[in-house]
């Protein structure tokens, strides 16, 4: 659909002449979905021409239908790998436009396989400015609109771009080149978080920026250069497009381009004799423009020439006083005349044999072998020099390499020991050191910290590829994980060299219970529920022994435990619930012991059929729910089923906190988590209220009943009078976020006015992770600046989606 948008115009932006009375509102359809909601499709407005993702598909636009069009490339809505040819030093090509991309925006690095740093960001104006030289190619430019949607992948957001191709994207706005018709002040950009084309960006924004060159090109025309002689011709495309980035190819393959200018250059120069063919006289370069196929020849002299040496011959690592392997290279006579050596050496740590004798004949050649010996550690470097009777004598090699002395190599850098009981010895680990460097190890020390110790086979040193052995044992003096190294110095480069040692030490008994909550169904008074059963194990190497097992409230226990249990015994906990008034009913198992933690308890929950109540529904995941009532909720009692529930969160406004509370957690664990966190212990929710709650499936509770409170009830002086700053809360009725606003005030609302009693107000939506986004301020200037603004921004409209705030609703309010 964008591709009949003409963004040269507006009101409508598109061409009239072939689509006459095209309206400017609303929106047009287009058949792709949005891929980061289900809820909505992308459609485009044809008033100013900008391609939006944020229509409910509930919402009825207008349609222009098509057929036909391109089965593959620029009318797909996703962008795969397989339309683009990476062009190597951080460039792509993409096939179905021709385009050649820089991989990584501006201010980004390309390391060979990603792109590193921060992009760097820049006004429309000096974006339009922006050239590079990547790859030695000047042309470089920022792209039209339509060049940049063309890299859009409307199948995968955030970003919205093959990010194979184009790694460490930013999901941020995009420069395009493309001015807007519809404000001289603004520019059309790319959103990349979810691929969407808008021009409401002034140009004074600092936006991102991705640099493109070239396009599609056609036809190609062959340069042929022949010689006789001794010499070579060397072609470079001096004007034109880069051989080895766009269209052209190098010479001799597909051709060049028409309009293309090449430089041929002959070498040596002093052996040229004349050009011919396209090419005359004999100055050492011409040039050919490229009008048709070309024909260049060259004469050179009968001369020796030296060719296929390279500048430089590098050497792995190798130790000290042994020989690497050799590397061969081919001295190449690609001259007419006989080559005449007159000497051929290697200098330092290096030497060369060779089979070339005193010359070779013309278009002959001979091998060099070179090996490296270092006689010392560290960098070493020499040369091989040729001395011959051919130009440019004498030809000379660069050789380095690096010597390597003592090496320390450890079969392991851990050990880690099965659980120990305190006070006991566990089997020795062994570790071996090995030196397989090229020279003795001298051993400094070997030293061992913690609840361990050792025992060795080393010496003071160690020579060339022997190696000795550290035995290693486990000594807990403490119960728990426990942790030591053992070190070894010497003068190796690595030194000093640790190896990592680690244990567990056990000396108590460790009680387990198969559950931290009891959940009985509903029981009428006086009546009993069936027994549950929990599973009392004593996980510890020492004996349990048990002192009481009690339980409290509506609830009784039986057990077959005895006076203890010993290590990994275990035994059962038989519970029942009998009721003894109408409600909730929360009751607590107790258990005293020789543990650790002791007393250790499990909550028990219980209830009798309540006469009404209101259904709060909790999805998986994360959230945001408020008490509209004005009964309090006890947490524990209405969210305290661990296999439900992982975690409940409240904001204590008063002590601008968190209040927190875990089904997992007994009483004992929850008190030191919350302490060392900073936080407080969460156990009731009060009347006009909002928590999170993350579940860990969707599940349903009754919430108690009572009467709903209102937006008033928040204003100043009332019983939840809304604080300075950030509030959590709720209500029990349906309200819009500017009737609670307007409630807040103890005047009746002016009309046509939007009283700011609040900055702004937030609502949690669980299926889409989304933010619900309101600000009385952006309302009162009237239009849609409430609703463009949140629309940038990827939040969700109250108004357009029918959102309200009710019972079991939780919701922020910043209060000015």
């Amino acid at each position: 659909l964008q591709t009949i948008v003409d963004r040269s115009v507006y009101g409508p932006a598109i061409d009239v002449k072939y689509f006459p009375n095209t309206p400017t509102s609303p929106l047009f359809w287009s058949g792709s979905p949005y891929a980061n909601g289900s809820g909505m499709a992308w459609s485009v407005h044809f008033d100013d021409g900008y391609a939006y993702y944020g229509g409910s598909r509930g919402n009825s636009f207008l349609v222009r239908l098509v057929r036909g069009g391109q089965s593959l490339g620029l009318l797909d809505t996703a962008r795969p790998s397989t339309d683009y040819v990476d062009q190597g030093a951080g460039m792509v090509m993409h096939k179905p436009t021709g385009l050649i991309w820089q991989r990584c925006a501006v201010g980004q690095v390309w390391s060979g396989s990603t792109c590193s740093g921060t992009a760097s960001t820049f006004t429309w104006d000096a974006a339009k400015l922006l050239t590079s030289n990547l790859a030695g190619q000047p042309d470089w430019r920022l792209p039209t609109e339509e060049e940049l949607l063309s890299l859009v992948d409307y199948g995968t957001p955030m970003p919205s771009i093959n990010s194979n191709l184009f790694p460490n994207t930013s999901s941020s706005y995009f420069w395009s080149g493309s001015p807007s018709a519809y404000n001289s002040s603004y520019a059309w950009y790319v959103y990349f978080g979810y691929g969407y084309a808008n021009y409401s960006f002034s140009r004074s924004g600092n936006g991102l920026v991705r640099l493109v060159r070239g396009g599609q090109c056609f036809g190609s025309l062959v340069l042929s250069a022949s010689k006789t002689g001794t010499g070579q011709i060397a072609s470079s495309l001096s004007t034109g497009l880069d051989s080895s980035i766009a269209c052209d190819t190098v010479a001799g393959a597909s051709g060049y381009f028409a309009g293309d200018v090449v430089t041929l250059k002959a070498t040596p120069a002093a052996n040229l004799i004349a050009w011919g063919g396209a090419c005359s006289g004999s100055a050492t370069t011409c040039t050919v423009t490229m009008d048709a196929a070309k024909t260049v020849t060259a004469t050179f002299k009968d001369t020796p020439l030296v060719s296929g040496l390279p500048s430089a011959l590098t050497f792995a690592t190798q130790n000290i006083a042994s020989t690497s392997a050799a590397q061969t290279i081919t001295l190449t006579n690609s001259g007419t005349a006989a080559l005449n050596i007159t000497s051929l050496s290697a200098s330092g740590d290096f030497a060369v044999s060779n089979n070339c004798g005193a010359g070779i004949g013309a278009g002959g050649f001979c091998t060099l072998n070179v090996t490296f010996k270092p006689t010392a550690s560290g960098t070493r470097t020499a040369a091989l020099t040729l001395t011959t009777d051919a130009p440019g004598s004498p030809h000379t090699i660069s050789l380095s390499g690096s010597g390597q002395g003592a090496v320390t190599s450890l079969s392991a850098t851990s050990m880690i020991f099965s659980s120990q009981n305190q006070g006991t010895t566990s089997t020795a680990q062994t570790i071996t050191l090995t030196n397989t460097g090229g020279a003795v190890l001298n051993i400094g020390s070997i030293a061992v910290t913690g609840d361990f110790a050792k025992t060795t086979t080393c010496a003071t040193t160690l020579v060339t590829a022997a190696n000795c052995t550290i035995s290693v044992t486990f000594t807990p003096s403490s119960v728990g994980s426990l942790s030591g190294s053992v070190v070894i110095t010497s003068d190796s480069a690595s030194s000093p060299d640790t190896i990592a040692l680690s244990g567990l030490g056990l000396a108590v008994p460790v009680l387990s219970l198969g559950s931290t909550t009891l959940s009985f169904p509903e029981t009428g008074v006086s009546s009993s529920s069936a027994v549950q059963t929990v599973k009392l194990t004593n996980t510890g190497a020492a004996a349990l022994s048990l002192a009481s097992i009690t339980a409290s409230g509506d609830f009784a226990i039986m057990h077959n435990c005895g006076a203890g249990l010993g290590a990994a015994g275990f035994c059962n906990l038989s519970v029942t619930f009998t009721p003894t008034q109408t409600g909730n009913r929360v009751g607590t198992l107790t258990i005293t012991s020789n543990a650790p933690g002791s007393p250790h308890t499990l909550t028990l929950f219980g209830s009798t059929p309540a006469p009404s109540s209101i259904s709060l529904d909790v999805l998986q995941g994360w959230n945001l729910l408020g008490n509209g009532q004005d009964q309090p909720i006890s947490v524990a009692m209405l969210l305290g089923d661990a296999l439900r529930v992982t975690s409940v969160w409240k904001w204590d406004v008063a002590k601008t906190g968190w209040q927190f509370y875990a089904p997992s957690m007994d009483t004992v664990a929850l008190q030191s988590y919350v302490t060392s966190k900073g936080y407080g212990v969460l156990t009731t929710i009060n009347p006009g209220e909002g928590f999170w709650v993350n579940a860990a499936k969707p599940f349903t509770v009754a919430q108690p009943s009572g009467t709903a409170i209102t937006g008033s009830d928040f204003s100043g002086g009332k019983p939840y009078a809304l604080k300075l700053g950030w509030n959590l809360v709720a209500v029990g009725a349906a309200l819009t976020p500017s009737a609670f606003n307007v409630g807040l005030s103890a005047l009746p609302p002016t009309v046509g006015v939007v009283s700011n009693n609040i900055t702004t107000l937030w609502a949690w939506d669980n299926p889409l992770s989304k933010w619900y986004f309101y600000a009385p301020n952006l309302e009162g200037q009237g239009g849609s600046v409430l609703f463009d603004y949140t629309y940038t921004k990827g939040y969700l409209d109250f108004t357009t989606t029918g959102k309200t705030l009710g019972n079991g609703v939780g919701f922020w309010v910043n209060k000015p």
